[in-house]
């Protein structure tokens, strides 16, 4: 079907992805392309280059802005990101490392697009 201005808000629903994480189940959905480059530019200094100091400040802006309950709102906003940061290690490392895999079109998500029941979109 060609994209016309009244179906392109058939773009704006986000796809979602269950992660099982120990006993607990988190709920993320895929960045918009404003998100993700908002991401991208938080990890890269003024002059062009990686500025590893900011790595995890951007990787907890992401985490935060992907993590959504089952109402598809989110669980912390940009304002909430300390309070991100007070979760247990372990769970949030892998959340985080879940969120940067779904938001980049991981190949896990990419060979499941539509055929998962984990993924919804």
């Amino acid at each position: 079907m060609t994209l016309t201005r009244a179906t392109l808000g058939q773009l704006a629903k986000r796809q979602t992805k269950e992660i099982q994480i120990g006993d607990h189940v988190a709920k993320i959905q895929r960045p918009t392309p404003l998100e993700y480059s908002d991401y991208q530019t938080r990890l890269v200094s003024k002059d062009g280059t990686a500025d590893i100091t900011k790595f995890a400040d951007a990787i907890r802006l992401l985490t935060a802005r992907m993590w959504i309950d089952d109402d598809g709102q989110r669980l912390f906003s940009d304002s909430e990101l300390k309070e991100l940061g007070s979760i247990d290690l372990t769970f949030y490392q892998e959340l985080s490392a879940a969120c940067q895999s779904f938001a980049s079109g991981d190949q896990e998500a990419k060979k499941t697009l539509g055929e998962s029941e984990l993924i919804t979109g």
